[in-house]
């Protein structure tokens, strides 16, 4: 259900980046707004990600935010 929630949102958002580059505001053309859209994607997952890995100082999350949080909680 989350997943797709999140579909849903996103789509919306590009529709209405979409739009707003018709009119003339924004970067430019179409393949700029999906290479903006993708480094978003990759900023946000970066920051929220919830996949832990295993480093030589033990379990870590992925997610910088997530991260922080269970760093101060922990220690």
């Amino acid at each position: 259900m989350l997943i797709v929630l999140q579909l849903t949102i996103s789509g919306f958002i590009v529709i209405l980046l979409d739009d707003m580059l018709q009119k003339g505001y924004g970067l430019g053309s179409g393949v700029s707004l999906f290479i903006a859209v993708n480094i978003s994607e990759n900023i946000v997952w970066r920051s929220l990600s919830p996949i832990t890995m295993k480093t030589e100082y033990g379990t870590e999350f992925e997610g910088s935010l997530i991260a922080t949080v269970h760093l101060l909680l922990t220690k």
